[in-house]
């Protein structure tokens, strides 16, 4: 049996952090928290991950890909997104995100994986 799928989940939102962590792990997905840059960073080092939704600004998602990080980032923004990264504004059904979760985790697809 294959292992879940993990996401690094970034959001300064305690609350819907909390909520998108619980409905992710109903999913299936194995879901690593963090409430800031820091805490993301440190959580970041242990990959690997399938995915990151990230919350705050683009920032983070920079200095992720500046250190190597190569699994997609999807942005939860408040707005427009930031160019170069995958974005969903807030607020959004669960439903659309799972499905530009799927979308991005085949997109990324390793042959042979």
């Amino acid at each position: 049996m294959p292992s879940p799928a993990r996401i690094l989940l970034a959001d300064p939102d305690s609350v819907l952090r909390g909520s998108l962590a619980e409905q992710l792990q109903q999913e299936g997905y194995e879901v690593v928290t963090a409430d800031g840059a820091a805490d993301a960073m440190a959580a970041a080092q242990n990959g690997p991950f399938a995915f990151a939704l990230l919350g705050g600004g683009d920032a983070l998602a920079q200095t992720l890909r500046g250190q190597g990080w190569t699994a997609p980032i999807l942005l939860l923004t408040d707005g427009e997104g930031a160019p170069g990264f995958e974005s969903l504004a807030k607020p959004f059904r669960f439903a659309a995100l799972l499905a530009r979760l799927h979308a991005l985790t085949a997109h990324h697809a390793v042959p042979g994986e």
